[in-house]
């Protein structure tokens, strides 16, 4: 890990990042008002979303990522019915 902390292999551009994010969106909703921070804050995700949306990812690792998350989620709910202590029907 780089930067101290935080998110696997995030850097002080990162840390910065978020902290001058912070202190523009509080000038701005300071300066403007809370209605053009919200302005903002909807653009930038509205961007965001349209970069998102020309991001190709290979059909085989989305596969295989959606097919390992399964499977982890399974075994964890097994191990957790593992540690159920089972019940006897009263006679």
């Amino acid at each position: 890990m780089r930067g101290g902390g935080g998110e696997p292999g995030a850097g002080r551009g990162a840390h910065s990042g978020h902290i001058g994010g912070a202190s523009l969106g509080g000038l701005l909703i300071a300066f403007a008002g809370p209605g053009w921070g919200l302005l903002v804050d909807a653009a930038t995700f509205a961007v965001a979303g349209v970069c998102f949306w020309f991001v190709r990812v290979p059909v085989a690792s989305a596969v295989v990522f959606v097919v390992a998350t399964a499977a982890m989620a399974a075994s964890r709910s097994v191990r957790a019915l593992e540690n159920v202590p089972a019940t006897v029907p009263a006679s």
